[in-house]
């Protein structure tokens, strides 16, 4: 379940992008789906500025995760 992935917690500011935040974090722009599926925020109009992202630390674990659902 979601409770047992390590998350790293930012506050969302202008600029942000979840494709930037994927390049970041997982190497890769392309998992950028990965920390909005994860947040229930399809996509970055869904955030606010101040909005605290929550981000898997392991992609494997995530991907793993949403798999089994």
């Amino acid at each position: 379940s979601y409770n047992k992935l390590d998350v790293d917690q930012k506050q969302w500011v202008i600029g942000d992008r979840l494709s930037k935040l994927a390049g970041k974090y997982y190497g890769s722009s392309k998992y950028w789906w990965v920390i909005a599926y994860f947040n229930q925020k399809p996509t970055e109009a869904h955030f606010k500025i101040g909005d605290t992202v929550y981000i898997p630390t392991s992609l494997e674990a995530a991907l793993k995760l949403f798999k089994g659902r």
